[in-house]
């Protein structure tokens, strides 16, 4: 449950602390106004030394941001291992994210399908484009009218 007193600083924290692993990245920066989405969020990649994924990028709606920034917050990526328990993530997540709505929700991949076992041991989950050198990396961009925000995982193999 959301507490009323956490600001962006404290729920931050509480992600970077909270997660067992890998890196938690959540930047909120003031937005010019009129700035397509994808435009700004590919701007805000590039200032920080990440890719742009221009027409890559997956446009979701609230709910599935939520559920995807849960995830790769609950999820090691590179081993599907737990990395936070999943009701902290959630939690945690719906407070970022309504520190910042309402907006237009940007994410890297397919996070919601999860993953689905095909006997062998094979599996076809999640899937993403990086846009950090581990390669293991996602969470949600969020363009408000005058904020946009980073809410990212990076992990390493």
């Amino acid at each position: 449950m959301q507490r009323p007193t956490d600001s962006w600083e404290a729920l931050v924290d509480q992600a970077q602390t909270g997660r067992a692993v890998g890196k938690v990245i959540l930047l909120r920066e003031s937005l010019g106004g009129g700035v397509p989405a994808r435009d700004a969020a590919d701007a805000l990649m590039a200032a920080r030394g990440f890719e742009r994924l221009g027409d890559r990028w997956f446009d979701v709606d609230r709910e599935t941001a939520e559920q995807s920034l849960s995830h790769v917050f609950a999820t090691e990526l590179s081993s599907d291992q737990p990395a936070m328990a999943a009701s902290e993530a959630a939690r945690l997540a719906a407070a970022l994210l309504d520190r910042i709505s309402p907006a237009t929700y940007l994410t890297n991949g397919a996070w919601v399908a999860g993953v689905i076992p095909l006997g062998w041991g094979t599996r076809i989950g999640p899937f993403w484009t990086p846009v950090t050198s581990p390669a293991f990396d996602g969470g949600v961009i969020a363009v408000a009218r005058d904020t946009i925000a980073m809410l990212w995982v990076e992990d390493h193999a």
